[in-house]
């Protein structure tokens, strides 16, 4: 008999208990799970079925696995592969190289070399309430505003709450952050997965970065899926696409999707069917997706949407000494003081 798994006579009591309490057909626990009818029946009813489908199948119904199984003779190996933590942690070492590779840099403006994300990375704050969807009142327009200096009313900068950029992922699992030109979105999105990669955040999940114009440009014209699957193959992880699946069954996955405005018109019903289909499918992982403001034209029910804020103050100065001070330490002291003369101008 083939190696595999096969659930116990109280497992499979305990997996249709649970299947009822949630109100799923077979048909649906089939399709979450991402195998057959045939697989699952061979499932309930006691028979032994590839280890990796018997976790999914026991991860959608929020079971341990382990107390589901009857290990088959001679499948202890097996036992082995489905430590998921373990595996999480192999894939994380795995591919470590290559996220610093892609993330760690970025080309800025005219500059001849690349530099890195931790050099010029500054605090990111958000706003819970995009800007272009706000209906200000009078009141909210004129609170702290100089009225003898009415070409300063700032009304497009009306005040709202600000939170980090890092609260705003930890309290969404499901993110869209939209921004104008040059907000930092991408110098954000790389490095929160620089910092998922060191362990610093969401240690327990494996980042998956994707630059979605890439990704829609890629040849065979792959699903999402498929891409990070190369990505992963490219690292040299055996049954790459395999892994990918397992992970996100699993609840493991941190999918980092940039600059979905970058997407050429011709691509983007596919690629936007795509990203809706795998953030329901695998719901459970975290998804964080970045888009310009005034290109986003469509809605992605499972996303909330937030916007990146302009810099304060604090904020301002933090990036003028990292852009300046390693190259012109006297601009870097200059620049605040210019903007202070034109306060419009930061903000």
């Amino acid at each position: 008999m083939d190696r595999g798994i096969r659930a116990s006579i109280a497992g499979i009591e305990s997996a249709k208990k649970a299947l009822k309490l949630k109100g799923w057909t077979q048909e649906y626990l089939a399709g979450a799970s991402q195998c057959s009818r045939q697989t699952l029946n061979r499932f309930l009813k006691g028979i032994a079925i590839e280890p990796r489908i018997f976790q999914a199948i026991c991860t959608e119904l929020e079971l341990r696995w382990n107390n589901i199984a009857e290990l088959e003779e001679g499948s202890e190996p097996v036992k082995q592969t489905l430590d998921i933590d373990a595996l999480v942690q192999k894939v994380r070492k795995q591919i470590s190289e290559d996220i610093q590779k892609r993330c760690g840099t970025m080309r800025v403006l005219d500059m001849e070399q690349p530099i890195t994300i931790d050099s010029i990375y500054t605090t990111v704050n958000i706003l819970e309430k995009v800007s272009s969807y706000q209906r200000i009142s009078v009141e909210n327009l004129l609170d702290g505003c100089d009225l003898t200096n009415f070409d300063r009313l700032s009304l497009g900068r009306v005040r709202q709450e600000r939170i980090p950029g890092v609260e705003a992922v930890q309290r969404h699992d499901k993110l869209l952050i939209l921004g104008k030109p040059g907000a930092g979105k991408t110098t954000f999105l790389k490095w929160l997965t620089l910092q998922c990669k060191e362990g610093e955040l969401f240690p327990d999940r494996v980042p998956m970065f994707v630059t979605l114009k890439e990704f829609a440009e890629a040849s065979g014209q792959p699903t999402l899926l498929e891409f990070v699957g190369r990505q992963f193959e490219e690292c040299g992880i055996e049954t790459a696409l395999d892994m990918v699946k397992h992970l996100l069954r699993s609840g493991r996955g941190f999918v980092f999707l940039d600059g979905l405005d970058e997407v050429r018109v011709e691509d983007s019903d596919r690629v936007l069917n795509t990203i809706r289909r795998t953030s329901e499918l695998f719901e459970r992982n975290q998804f964080v997706m970045t888009c310009r403001i005034a290109a986003k034209e469509y809605t992605f029910t499972a996303f909330t949407e937030v916007e990146v804020a302009d810099f304060n103050e604090e904020q301002i100065a933090d990036f003028t000494n990292k852009w300046f001070l390693p190259n012109d330490p006297t601009k870097a002291e200059e620049f605040p003081k210019e903007l202070e003369k034109h306060p419009a101008c930061g903000s």
